[in-house]
């Protein structure tokens, strides 16, 4: 019907760590943004952009927000909130 349909591609694939909030940071957490899941941890690739998504073991992850510790081009912190289907 010439309508728009949004689909997602994998832009790159590459090595992460996830930690899951709990406990007094996810508390901490709560104040800034309610719907934190975790934090995931890559090295730095420029180009990545809050309207993206991260898939780690078939699971969807938002991007809530982007962080660049230092501000060095070392590491980046994406904080995320698992999508439900």
């Amino acid at each position: 019907m010439g309508e728009w349909i949004d689909t997602f591609a994998t832009w790159q694939t590459v090595w992460a760590a996830l930690e899951p909030l709990s406990g007094r940071r996810y508390f901490e957490s709560l104040q800034a943004d309610a719907d934190v899941s975790g934090i995931c941890r890559i090295r730095y690739i420029n180009g990545v952009k809050p309207i993206m998504q991260l898939v780690y073991e078939g699971r969807t992850l938002e991007i809530v927000s982007l962080i660049q510790p230092k501000e060095s081009k070392e590491e980046l912190h994406i904080y995320y909130k698992e999508k439900l289907d």
